[in-house]
């Protein structure tokens, strides 16, 4: 039966960090190490923060906001480089199993196809249409952009640690926002790849029709940014996954660009907002709406504005809608920013910024 849905709103060119995963070799985080295993996360940027985007991302969408707006790498040790490696951390499970980590490596060791005797039960084709996908959809359903364990090859034996070391350094982390399944079960899931920022149409292909049998997965620009175009993505699974609150890394910093405070205005004007890291903005005014009645004084909704390509947000706004105040006690008119999701619905208190203007037609 085919299917087809998608986060609402959600989409990496928006909701996905502006630069890319590409630290420099020797930018130093926390290393990760597991018993028999020793070090499986080196403690190198260099190698990759793909989990800590992945999550981040996440995290950011959860809160109705969006990612700082800039392109260039965040310095090492800074706010946003200490929160992306912390969640890549994080996205191994929780220590001292890592969770995540411990799955990536059994899939390492896991036939890509059903054999009669296996060490670890079915093979990953299997585990991918009957357990994986369906937690894959639902998050996505519910509206929930999806993180994704990508399982490199080659496959390797248990007791080929060496190979199981070097495997899970070609492995990678994605955030699958869409998803289409059509009646010859081709399945196409569209991600988040932090090695592809703003870009909205990275793809993750494969048949699941027969799960016994080894599914081939395409996914070229998540490949060749990797660098693995000779390689084979073996599996895709849906990592457990913690919310984070992201608050700290995305500051609102709003402010009324135009009118100025405590300007008279006329006619239709622009209300022109500066705002980053929001979803939307919106605008209110306080007035009486009959200016000798200081009963009708209130918040007045006057519309949600529009981004523009210079960062700010505009509503144009015709003030005769307004009736002049005329009371010199109260008589400005108290024009309000606010955030708000993409729906509309207004942010938190702390983020809202206020201007007085005069209003005379």
């Amino acid at each position: 039966m085919s299917a087809a849905n998608s986060v609402k709103n959600f989409r990496p060119s928006k909701n996905g960090f502006h630069f890319s995963n590409s630290y420099p070799s020797g930018t130093a985080y926390p290393a990760v190490t597991l018993p028999l295993l020793g070090t499986i996360v080196s403690g190198d940027a260099g190698n990759g923060l793909c989990g800590g985007f992945a999550f981040a991302a996440r995290d950011i969408f959860q809160i109705h906001q969006v990612p700082p707006p800039g392109s260039s790498l965040p310095p090492a040790g800074g706010p946003l480089f200490n929160y992306l490696s912390s969640r890549l951390l994080q996205s191994f499970g929780s220590s001292p199993i890592y969770d995540n980590a411990a799955k990536v490596i059994q899939w390492i060791q896991t036939p890509s196809h059903d054999v009669t005797i296996s060490f670890y039960g079915s093979g990953l084709g299997d585990r991918m249409v009957k357990d994986e996908w369906p937690k894959i959809k639902a998050d996505i359903d519910a509206g929930n952009p999806s993180p994704l364990n990508l399982v490199m090859g080659p496959e390797c034996g248990a007791g080929d640690i060496p190979g199981i070391i070097a495997a899970l350094h070609h492995c990678h982390q994605v955030l699958a926002y869409a998803y289409s399944l059509d009646n010859q079960n081709n399945l196409t899931l569209t991600v988040y790849d932090c090695n592809n920022p703003d870009n909205d149409n990275v793809t993750i292909e494969m048949n699941i029709g027969d799960p016994s049998h080894t599914i081939s997965i395409n996914a070229p620009l998540v490949m060749s940014a990797l660098g693995e175009a000779s390689n084979n993505m073996r599996g895709v699974f849906r990592s457990d996954y913690e919310f984070r609150d992201p608050t700290s890394i995305v500051p609102t910093e709003m402010s009324i660009v135009s009118p100025a405070a405590n300007a008279t205005v006329s006619g239709t004007i622009n209300l022109v907002a500066q705002a980053q890291c929001v979803e939307g903005v919106g605008f209110s005014a306080y007035y009486a709406t009959s200016p000798a009645n200081i009963q009708t004084v209130g918040w007045h909704l006057l519309g949600q504005a529009t981004a523009q390509a210079n960062g700010t947000w505009t509503l144009s706004y015709d003030t005769r809608s307004i009736p002049d105040q005329g009371n010199a006690g109260w008589g400005t008119v108290n024009i309000c920013a606010f955030a708000t999701d993409f729906n509309g619905n207004a942010g938190t208190m702390a983020n809202r910024v206020y201007q007085r203007v005069n209003i005379h037609n």
